[in-house]
């Protein structure tokens, strides 16, 4: 559902210090399902993270928005990647509005990329 943008990404980051921070909505119907706020801190080249943060969330069909609600949510998925001296974390909401069970939120957020060393944590509110 949101975790498009985490791998794509983190593949393009190289040694140089920076961190950035966008968070992503993802509509569902006229309402908001899901929302992600993704960090990245550590080695990045001299890349603008931050425009390729924005840019993957468009491409996912997502809106770069001030922040993610924390309210009337299912739950909460951490995710986080980390590659040499560099880190992103992606925290997703999943809304009540987003038509799953909060069984099967969890189950997407235990879903992601296993064995590939992307970490995932759920917490169910």
């Amino acid at each position: 559902m949101v975790r498009y943008v985490l791998p794509a990404a983190f593949a393009l980051l190289l040694p140089s210090c920076g961190s950035s921070s966008v968070s992503c909505a993802f509509d569902k119907g006229s309402t908001v399902g899901a929302c992600a706020d993704y960090s990245f801190s550590g080695d990045t080249s001299g890349g603008d993270v931050t425009t390729l943060e924005q840019s993957e969330c468009a491409g996912a069909k997502g809106t770069v928005v001030d922040s993610c609600a924390t309210t009337d949510t299912l739950g909460i998925c951490t995710i986080t990647n980390s590659l040499g001296g560099a880190t992103l974390t992606a925290v997703e909401y999943y809304y009540k509005a987003s038509g799953l069970t909060a069984a099967q939120a969890k189950q997407a957020c235990e879903d992601v990329a296993p064995g590939s060393g992307i970490t995932a944590m759920w917490s169910g509110s």
